[in-house]
């Protein structure tokens, strides 16, 4: 469980490297929900404003890819094809915009974890991220 702002504050007071710690997380730079979210927009911006440069190539590429099936579709008169990429087109679209917003929030829980294990201290066990996809998650403290 990460520590809010204040009740770190109070963890930290009087010893000089928690303060310390506490004073480099209250400095760091928070991404804005609504900036990604308006940056999102863009497929791909969103995600790349809080730099998950990952998400947002697969943002760009996919909705690059039913924007273009779209368009095909409607210059041949596919209208049944063209009905389905608008929604997976839509799909995306919104999506990106979600995802941007999303993104942020996670930038700015994941420093503030960073900071409540320094605080915590090295002796407490690490949780370790696994880069890919999650199908699902299992976290455990002690």
């Amino acid at each position: 469980m990460a520590l809010e702002p204040g009740e770190a504050r109070r963890v930290a007071d009087g010893d000089a490297a928690a303060t310390s710690i506490v004073d480099g997380w209250e400095a760091l730079p928070r991404k804005s929900p609504r900036v990604g979210g308006l940056l999102g927009m863009v497929p791909g911006l969103g995600y790349a404003y809080s730099g998950e440069w990952g998400n947002a190539v697969r943002s760009l590429l996919l909705n690059g890819l039913f924007g273009w099936a779209m368009y095909e579709t409607a210059e041949r008169d596919q209208w049944a094809l063209f009905g389905v990429s608008t929604f997976f087109e839509l799909t995306w679209y919104t999506g990106s915009i979600y995802g941007g917003v999303d993104a942020a929030h996670r930038r700015n829980r994941e420093r503030l974890e960073g900071a409540a294990d320094e605080l915590r201290g090295r002796d407490a066990p690490a949780v370790r991220r696994v880069p890919g996809i999650d199908l699902f998650r299992v976290r455990l403290e002690f």
